[in-house]
């Protein structure tokens, strides 16, 4: 009788904790969900504490004394989220890094075909005629090259262990005169095979722009970011990769893996 109430009670137990479990899984996938379907709300010029109350605490805060600004970093289990704002609480500039292959967020502000491909520094003649507008204009779906034939290249780093590259683009009206930032993070997922250069992208030599189109023409970008044209010092911040764009692969690293 007694062995008979114990395995009951044991059923009992695991029970329970299949069905704690069963909840747990939920409640993180409509968190997920939530956060992917919160990032259409993202934009510069919003209080932190809004963004904060959307996406919750992050898991990573940093400070930038000399600059005078802050970051938060949140991993979610398809993106990272990197947002920097002010002293005011004023977010001035967002990135969201792809994880996976299948999260392919809409690149912001290319609301019009005619007016993305009309932009000074945008593609025309040469842009892929395979690629949808509207529905494919997304992380992993198009290359740097096909959102821009002219690159105003911010950055361009090999290191021993990973490269990271990052261009802008000026998105004039259609973008309320703010910057398009795009990015190959190597904490992100890789939409291309062997995306790293060794070329001087800022050397002027017919070899290294070889090297650059090359580069741009195969290598998809796994992140974007937006930012305010009036801080004219927040390009100089990313050239300097004093703040890079797009989660930090060193931090990266310390997060820990959302296994849901």
């Amino acid at each position: 009788m007694i062995k008979t109430l114990f395995a009951f009670i044991t059923i009992i137990g695991i029970v329970f904790a299949l069905i704690n479990d069963s909840i747990g899984v939920y409640q993180n996938f409509i968190k997920e969900k939530r956060a992917e379907d919160s990032l259409e709300y993202l934009n510069t010029g919003l209080s932190i504490h809004f963004i904060k109350s959307i996406f919750g605490v992050p898991m990573v805060e940093k400070q930038y004394k000399n600059l005078n600004l802050f970051e938060y970093i949140y991993s979610f289990q398809k993106f990272y989220l990197q947002l920097v704002y002010d002293q005011n609480n004023t977010v001035k500039f967002y990135a969201i890094t792809s994880k996976t292959e299948d999260f392919n967020p809409k690149i912001p502000f290319i609301k019009d075909f005619k007016d993305f491909m009309a932009g000074e520094h945008l593609v025309t003649q040469n842009f892929n005629k395979k690629i949808k507008p509207f529905t494919e204009i997304r992380l992993g779906k198009v290359t740097f090259f096909n959102l821009s034939n002219s690159a105003n290249i911010l950055y361009s780093n090999l290191s021993s262990k990973n490269y990271e590259y990052a261009e802008s683009i000026y998105l004039a009206n259609s973008g309320n005169y703010r910057n398009l930032y795009l990015a190959y993070v190597p904490a992100g997922y890789e939409f291309c095979n062997q995306c790293y250069s060794k070329g001087d992208f800022f050397s002027s030599d017919n070899e290294s722009k070889s090297e650059l189109l090359e580069l741009r023409k195969k290598c998809k970008p796994n992140t974007f970011g937006i930012g305010d044209v009036s801080d004219s010092e927040f390009e100089q911040i990313f050239r300097s990769m004093e703040i890079t764009i797009g989660i930090d692969y060193s931090i990266a690293r310390d997060i820990p893996s959302l296994n849901y």
